[in-house]
């Protein structure tokens, strides 16, 4: 994930994306959340009501996306895994 968002930062998306695939959206999100925290308090009021009247869409976007991280670690680690696996038989 280290070498994704140091990819991602420096514009190298390709690569980002050869690392990790969701290197990508954690960036994007640390830029929501810098971005966020930057704004007038008026703004970011009704940026929080805005978020909590779609609690469900949010949520369940939250879900998706530790979903698709923790599948992704996984398929990763067992095709890597049964590679090894194979060389050794």
């Amino acid at each position: 994930m280290t070498r994704s968002l140091s990819c991602a930062i420096r514009g190298m998306f390709a690569e980002s994306w050869h690392y990790h695939p969701m290197g990508l959206f954690v960036l994007l999100l640390f830029v929501l959340t810098a971005v966020q925290s930057l704004l007038p308090d008026r703004v970011h009021d009704a940026l929080v009501r805005f978020v909590q009247a779609r609690a469900f869409a949010f949520n369940s976007l939250y879900l998706a996306f530790v979903v698709i991280f923790v599948s992704h670690g996984v398929l990763r680690a067992f095709f890597h895994l049964g590679g090894i696996w194979l060389n050794n038989r």
